[in-house]
């Protein structure tokens, strides 16, 4: 595929996994096969659907199975669809679901903890619920420009 054709998102994602940024390892060279489930090569798209843990995670968060199911060759193919389903408040809430799932894989990679699945769904609903007030598809509670209102004296 030339990169040249591909849109600037979808060649970010693409360059994760080129065989200059696989993880090294000292015994082995560069790893491939996943750490936490041991399949054959780890891509984006096993990191974050495919791994019994992430799969756990997003079960456990009730995103439809057959998202879960279907088979995708580029995860950015899995993010449209799912974005295609989900409402906007949805979408948000399933980014940071995401965005723990692969927290949870990088402090087993780097730390050699991993927690439950629960464990991690329980932290991404909290997460969402607690900064709701930041979230960019509410109307913010505190407006973006203060509005200069100024006493009038009432009509007789």
């Amino acid at each position: 595929m030339n990169l040249a054709m591909v849109a600037p998102h979808e060649r970010w994602v693409k360059d994760l996994w080129t065989d200059e940024n696989r993880r090294w390892n000292k015994d082995r060279g560069f790893r491939q096969d996943c750490p936490r489930c041991g399949a054959q090569k780890e891509t984006l798209i096993h990191t974050l659907k495919d791994c019994p843990t992430a799969r756990t995670i997003l079960s456990i968060g009730g995103l439809d199975n057959k998202l879960l199911v279907k088979e995708y060759d580029c995860c950015i193919d899995w993010l449209e669809d799912v974005m295609h389903v989900l409402n906007k408040k949805a979408t948000a809430d399933f980014i940071i679901v995401l965005w723990n799932s692969w927290n949870n894989r990088n402090n087993f990679i780097f730390r050699g903890k991993e927690d439950n699945a629960q464990f991690v769904w329980e932290r991404a609903k909290t997460l969402s619920h607690d900064f709701c007030i930041y979230n960019l598809m509410n109307d913010p509670i505190i407006p973006a420009t203060p509005i200069c209102k100024i006493w009038e004296k009432p009509p007789r």
